[in-house]
């Protein structure tokens, strides 16, 4: 029997909401037997959210631009692990009313340093696409290296990390208000591998399926940068201050 084309006969539309570093490449490894992308079209779609927030295009322009990626990708089996689709989740929730959504969230300390080191990897040379990724969550304006980033510069200038953190609470709070519950499973980073059959059981797939080459694996991937930032060791008082009480909500 062929069990990707059996497969491809149920309806099985998912996206995946969450931000970056916070799974989403498991979450496509895992959907892998079905249908399933990781960032999708991703510098077309990026530079088409950067132009809508600026207000270089206009909603109706945005909007065919996001249901013709759908048509593109024909995602009627299985899941787009796309780390933008929060941006525009309302569209995706109103054109395709039975679709769902999983919501992978990661605490703000071991997520903050992972997209510090994700701006790190790219050291002096940094594509315009992912420069434009980078203002959308923290309105830098410049490549991390070339402002200098570094722990002094983080304690000198917290408006970047408050952008930066404020962008984790803001996404996660914006997609927990605007998706109904029966449409939305939230799901944390450090529990993927042992979800498997709740992520099956919210999808209506089997959990065997999805889990027949074992087990997620290694949920969290680190970016290896020389002199990577490590929150733990970081003289930061404006995060712990500001921002502890967020990681236990």
């Amino acid at each position: 029997m062929d069990i990707v084309n059996t497969l491809q006969k149920k309806y099985i539309k998912l996206y995946n909401v969450g931000v970056a570093k916070t799974g989403s490449t498991s979450l496509s490894k895992l959907f892998k037997v079905y249908k399933s992308e990781h960032e999708f079209l991703f510098e077309e779609t990026i530079n088409h959210i950067y132009a809508y927030k600026k207000g270089e295009i206009n909603t109706t322009q945005f909007k065919e631009f996001i249901l013709q990626r759908d048509e593109q990708f024909n995602s009627d089996y299985g899941l787009d692990s796309s780390t933008f689709n929060h941006f525009y989740a309302d569209v995706l929730m109103e054109d395709f009313p039975k679709a769902k959504f999983i919501l992978p969230i990661r605490d703000c300390y071991t997520w903050l340093e992972s997209v510090l080191n994700m701006g790190l990897r790219f050291k002096y040379v940094l594509p315009d696409f992912i420069r434009k990724y980078m203002e959308l969550i923290c309105d830098f304006k410049e490549p991390f290296m070339g402002l200098g980033l570094n722990d002094s510069f983080l304690k000198d200038n917290p408006k970047y990390l408050d952008n930066i953190l404020s962008y984790w609470r803001d996404s996660i709070t914006r997609i927990l208000t605007l998706i109904p519950e029966d449409r939305l499973l939230v799901i944390k980073v450090d529990e993927l591998s042992n979800s498997i059959e709740k992520i099956a059981d919210f999808s209506g797939v089997s959990a065997k399926i999805l889990s027949r080459d074992g087990t997620l694996g290694e949920e969290i991937h680190r970016n290896k940068v020389k002199d990577a930032f490590f929150i733990g060791k970081m003289d930061v008082p404006y995060v712990k201050g500001n921002w502890f009480a967020e990681v236990d909500k």
